[in-house]
């Protein structure tokens, strides 16, 4: 389906809003049947990363729940999550009944298809009943390219606050962290910048240094860091992170572009006062030298470095969890129970 839509799409000029508004007509005239569940959460494949996202807020949810890995043959529901917002194009082409029942788009950070421009998604996007972004940036980004305002809203993801709570730090030494995977792939990589995480972990020789994620092995880097005695390397389940954010006293973020960064969130409700680059929802959550550090994402190493060593002057009286409390899976849940149950959010 991709590869042929890229073709016809280069070759036809606005092949995709024609093939879009195709099924937006054809979902207004087939036959409404019986929903068979209360709601539906559309993946992109099985294990994916956002599975957890979707699992976690499904259990605050009353009904019928399914997950469905793919866009074909979606069953019909009360309404849809689609935890990713590119999916939402091609599941509408190859399910146009969806659109006659409630669908919830997450915005993640900016990222499309190749296929598909920035007016495509909009139009796409316009039929869904609401985009929750994760963060502000992102939903004036959208106005900005067409999308209806109203249909805008800016929800922060959830955290389970069973798991993640603040817990006496054990170690005396000051410790900072890093969460992320490696991935080879440069576009990922350049986001991330992995090449300044490992330059900051040479640096730092007045803390310990914990780095959480899977595949660091496999970077072409790691034999610079991995035999430093501050250094600390784990991989772990989920369920195993609040343990290392707890032996954390400051959790660092150098990302360039994030939705989040998830990992912020997590962090902070175990109390770890964050130094993070300017991205995704640390803009909304933090504010300057109370709950947080905010760094420019262009900032240099050395600069960045002093803002980690300014945050230990600031941690001992900072109760940063007390900030982000209210960000549950639970509130997240409500958010889309919300939308499912009311007749017309737009009247």
């Amino acid at each position: 389906m991709k590869s042929l839509a890229k073709s016809l799409a280069t070759k036809i000029p606005f092949f995709n809003k024609l093939i879009f508004s195709a099924a937006v007509l054809l979902s207004r005239v087939i036959k409404k049947k019986e929903v068979e569940f209360d709601s539906v959460f559309i993946l992109a494949n099985k294990g994916w990363i956002l599975e957890g996202f979707c699992r976690d807020t499904a259990a605050h949810m009353s009904g019928s729940k399914h997950f469905h890995h793919g866009v074909k043959k979606i069953p019909r529901a009360k309404i849809y999550y689609f935890s990713h917002h590119s999916l939402f194009f091609p599941a509408v082409i190859q399910n146009p009944h969806i659109l006659q029942y409630k669908n919830v788009v997450q915005y993640t950070h900016y990222s499309k298809p190749d296929y598909l421009s920035d007016s495509d998604v909009a139009m796409s996007l316009n039929h869904a009943t609401a985009i929750f972004n994760m963060n502000s940036s992102t939903a004036v980004f959208l106005e900005t390219i067409g999308v209806v305002k109203e249909k805008l809203q800016v929800n922060y993801i959830g955290v389970d606050e069973t798991i993640f709570f603040p817990k006496k730090k054990i170690n005396v030494r000051p410790s900072i962290g890093f969460n992320l995977r490696y991935e080879s792939r440069s576009s990922y990589s350049n986001r991330k910048n992995y090449n300044l995480i490992i330059e900051i972990i040479k640096q730092v020789n007045f803390c310990d240094v914990i780095l959480l994620g899977k595949n660091w092995k496999e970077c072409d880097r790691f034999s610079e860091i991995k035999d430093l005695p501050n250094f600390t390397y784990v991989e772990c389940s989920y369920r195993e992170y609040p343990k290392y954010y707890r032996s954390m006293d400051i959790f660092v973020s150098v990302s360039k572009l994030e939705g989040g960064p998830v990992p912020m969130l997590e962090a902070m409700f175990c109390n770890v006062f964050p130094v993070v680059s300017k991205t995704g929802f640390a803009t909304d959550l933090i504010k300057q030298d109370e709950n947080g550090i905010l760094f420019e994402a262009n900032s240099s190493i050395e600069e960045i470095i002093k803002n980690i060593e300014r945050g230990f002057s600031l941690i001992e009286t900072k109760k940063v969890a007390d900030s982000v409390k209210h960000l549950t899976w639970k509130r997240f849940a409500e958010k889309i129970m919300h939308i499912a149950y009311i007749d017309n959010i737009y009247s």
